[in-house]
């Protein structure tokens, strides 16, 4: 049996460590900033006496990481009300989606996470456990979570109904510059655009020579000529643009939350073409304006 001071340090240790990735993350467009709040109650299971009742209100802010912010790195601040107590607790978190559900083939419409957490408060509470989590969008969360309280040598079930803040919100993009707008392109379009350009801008900057030349031998016809998105990928892969390729998802997502925060519609009808003319414009622009 491994003795409760050596399960507190490496719970201390690994947290630690959690926190460090969080704050050493470089910043890169692709992050995206979540902020899910959620309350529930559980029970707390000692092998012996009374199953003292759980309830807790927990704030996870979150940095999204990879395609779809699927990795997802993030603090945890809680209060909870272990009968008769209240405590006040901090740690970190890492969520990881396993599932996605999309409409149209493209848009996220539900998944399904897993999450570690890792926390210690006032009142002896040193909780670290899992949850698996069903989630609408940013809109609802449902969460089951479980775990063991280190301090308390106790395991502890609960449930959990939440959403996410930063979309109930509202959070608005910043207005885009006169130089981030394409005279071709109005509304979601131009958000599509926008993302697209500033994304492409960003690799040129790391990756100036090899990328330009690249999109200036890039053929347009043969491009929208694509059945798929995926082919699309592909494709652009084999003509050495692999790192806008890797791009696209995010460049979506992310111009839809924008569309979103400015009240702008967004299509249910997008033909590849359009979308695929839209990025195509976007990266001839990044490639002339770096190279002024």
């Amino acid at each position: 049996m491994i003795p409760p001071r050596l399960h507190r340090q490496c719970f201390r240790l690994a947290t630690c460590l959690l926190l460090s990735l969080l704050l050493a993350a470089p910043p890169a467009p692709a992050q995206t900033f979540f902020l899910p709040l959620e309350a529930g109650d559980g029970v707390l299971l000692p092998d012996r006496g009374t199953k003292p009742f759980l309830a807790s209100a927990r704030l996870h802010p979150t940095l999204g990481f990879g395609q779809r912010n699927a990795l997802r790195i993030g603090l945890t601040g809680a209060v909870a009300y272990v009968n008769p107590e209240v405590s006040v607790q901090g740690g970190g978190r890492l969520w990881l989606r396993v599932h996605e559900v999309t409409a149209l083939g493209r848009f996220p419409v539900a998944e399904v996470a897993l999450a570690a957490e890792a926390l210690w408060g006032t009142k002896q509470r040193n909780p670290v456990g899992g949850a698996l989590i069903f989630g609408v969008g940013r809109l609802a969360q449902f969460t089951l979570r479980g775990g063991y309280d280190l301090e308390q040598e106790a395991p502890y079930l609960g449930v959990a109904l939440g959403t996410d803040l930063s979309f109930l919100l509202g959070t608005r993009p910043p207005p885009p510059s006169q130089n981030d707008l394409s005279p071709r392109f109005i509304g979601y379009q131009n958000a599509l655009y926008v993302n697209a350009r500033q994304r492409a801008s960003a690799s040129l900057f790391e990756n100036a020579d090899a990328l330009i030349q690249a999109i200036q031998q890039l053929d347009r016809a043969a491009l929208l000529r694509q059945p798929t998105l995926d082919t699309a990928k592909r494709f652009l892969e084999a003509q050495g643009l692999g790192t806008l390729a890797t791009q696209i998802d995010d460049v979506l997502e992310n111009a839809e939350q924008n569309a979103r925060g400015e009240g702008l519609a967004i299509p249910t009808d997008q033909p590849l073409p359009w979308l695929l003319d839209t990025f195509h414009e976007a990266w001839i622009v990044a490639v002339e304006l770096a190279e002024n």
